[in-house]
């Protein structure tokens, strides 16, 4: 049984850091906010269950890492403010 909650955990770990920064680096939602919310949970719970709590775990971190910028702008220049 905890091999198995450890597995779960490694599982949700990977699948939702990847679900992140696709949304926050990529800008691609590969699940819905709705889902990703229900596996954040399960995962929150299974934390408290065992008391694993893995390394890069989105239960200890809020927000993303900042990346270069580069491609979230045209040729890596931000666009001029409007007004």
């Amino acid at each position: 049984m905890a091999a198995e909650k450890l597995n779960r955990i490694k599982e949700l770990t990977e699948l939702l850091g990847r679900a992140s920064r696709a949304y926050y680096a990529q800008d691609q939602e590969i699940m819905s906010n709705l889902e990703y919310d229900r596996l954040y949970d399960e995962l929150e719970r299974l934390e408290q269950e065992t008391g694993i709590i893995l390394a890069g775990s989105p239960t200890q971190h809020v927000g993303y890492e900042a990346g270069t910028g580069d491609r979230d702008y045209p040729g890596g220049q931000p666009h001029a403010a409007c007004g």
